[in-house]
């Protein structure tokens, strides 16, 4: 086609249709993003909340967004009154867990926040919530505790949130040697961390967020 003896408005119509094509095929449905909102609590000193985003949570976004196709919202909270300061040792765990909840749920009230399956909110503690416990939540909850005595605890916790169990986790040889995915039930220290949810634990997240658009 020579553009050149082309009227101006036929030459118009043509840069405009194609303009459409382009837009047209680009509209592919969205997934609904995820948004994580974790709150550090007050006993976390300054100087370790510096590499939190680092440490404990950017490989556990990029492998969320890896298998989900969601985009993953990281959003940090400090001192945030009782929220941030909640007494979480030395109680019964089912205990400390409602009353997290409860906080929680008040957050969302004041904040006038969504209530999606995708919205999931954390408590990072800087120390574990018993001497057996390091992580605190239901199946499929949208609250749930993590210690930072482990890298993998959020990781774990927010994996039980998305539908993930202990189950289905695994022990995964890999680069030479033995790690455990994020939701194994019991960590060794002579085993390292894969940093990834196993794939049955990753097809129970999607099932779980399928239920969301």
């Amino acid at each position: 086609m020579n553009l050149d003896v082309l009227k101006p408005a036929t030459l118009l119509l043509i840069m405009l249709g194609m303009l459409w094509q382009c837009a047209f095929a680009d509209q592919t449905p969205q997934k609904r993003p995820i948004f994580l909102t974790v709150l550090l609590h007050d006993d976390i000193p300054q100087a370790e909340r510096e590499h939190i985003r680092r440490d404990y949570f950017v490989w556990l976004l990029k492998d969320l967004e890896s298998f989900t196709g969601r985009r993953v919202y990281l959003d940090f909270i400090e001192r945030t009154g009782p929220l941030t300061a909640i007494d979480y040792q030395g109680r019964h765990e089912e205990n400390t867990l409602r009353d997290w909840t409860r906080l929680v749920d008040q957050y969302i009230a004041k904040h006038n926040k969504p209530q999606f399956i995708t919205h999931k909110y954390l408590l990072l503690t800087r120390n574990k919530i018993s001497a057996k416990t390091l992580g605190l939540t239901k199946p499929g909850h949208y609250a749930a505790i993590a210690s930072m005595a482990t890298y993998t605890a959020a990781a774990h916790e927010i994996g039980h949130m998305f539908g993930g169990t202990h189950e289905a986790s695994e022990v995964i040889y890999k680069v030479g040697w033995w790690c455990e995915t994020n939701i194994t039930p019991t960590r060794l220290n002579l085993r390292a961390n894969c940093y990834l949810y196993s794939a049955q634990n990753k097809k129970l997240m999607l099932d779980y967020l399928n239920k969301a658009p």
